[in-house]
């Protein structure tokens, strides 16, 4: 059969292959599919998409990695692409490239004025904790924290920067931020916080901040 013949035969042979879940055949199907000579450019690309995808399900996640990398040498920005190629890295162990395909992925989804999705952000901190570079590990924090204002975020957040020198005016508003989201466990905290709002003159909040305190 000719060039094309083969192909729609293959094709109805990664359909059925998918059905049956054989995900790890089915995505080398659309590998071999995708250097069909008789694929466009974009018909290529797509099927290294596919591949990538259905090699994630079989949790081939370097094969998955390779075929999305390949897909991005046509697609160089391909939201998709990016975060099958984070993902799958960061799932095979390499840390180092997830950190930047996902990296590539929020820049590019911030360029567009949108919202970083919470899942790529964590891959991001993840990877950068598995590296061990804090410096990366605390913009993540805090783009997490702008993103999405979640208790754990401002608590990271906040006891990374309080744990920075800096002097007792800054650590005042640092105690007053954890007081009004609800992250002041320690008497003395609460404490300092009134005495140092009684400093500002402002009594009330002072005696707002200790009968809070007594309430805990």
């Amino acid at each position: 059969p000719s060039s094309y013949a083969r192909d729609k035969i293959d094709e109805f042979k990664a359909y059925v292959l998918t059905q049956q879940h054989k995900y790890a055949e089915a995505g080398a199907l659309f590998e071999q599919r995708a250097r069909s000579a008789s694929a466009s450019a974009d018909e290529r690309t797509d099927r290294l998409t596919k591949a990538s995808q259905l090699y994630m399900r079989a949790k081939q996640y370097e094969k998955s990695a390779r075929a999305a990398e390949t897909a991005l040498e046509k697609r160089p920005n391909d939201p998709v692409l990016l975060e099958l190629a984070g993902q799958s890295k960061y799932l095979a162990g390499d840390f180092r490239g997830a950190a930047a395909r996902i990296a590539q992925l929020v820049a590019a989804t911030q360029r567009k004025g949108r919202q970083p999705q919470e899942a790529a952000l964590q891959i991001l901190l993840n990877s950068y904790f598995q590296l061990k570079d804090r410096q990366q590990i605390a913009q993540t924090w805090e783009m997490l924290l702008r993103h999405y204002p979640k208790p754990e975020y401002w608590r990271n957040v906040l006891e990374l920067r309080s744990a920075q020198p800096h002097s007792k005016r800054v650590d005042f508003y640092y105690l007053a931020l954890k007081f009004d989201v609800g992250m002041l466990d320690d008497p003395a905290d609460y404490e300092a916080l009134a005495l140092g709002a009684i400093d500002l003159g402002l009594p009330e909040d002072a005696l707002r901040v200790l009968e809070t305190g007594l309430r805990r």
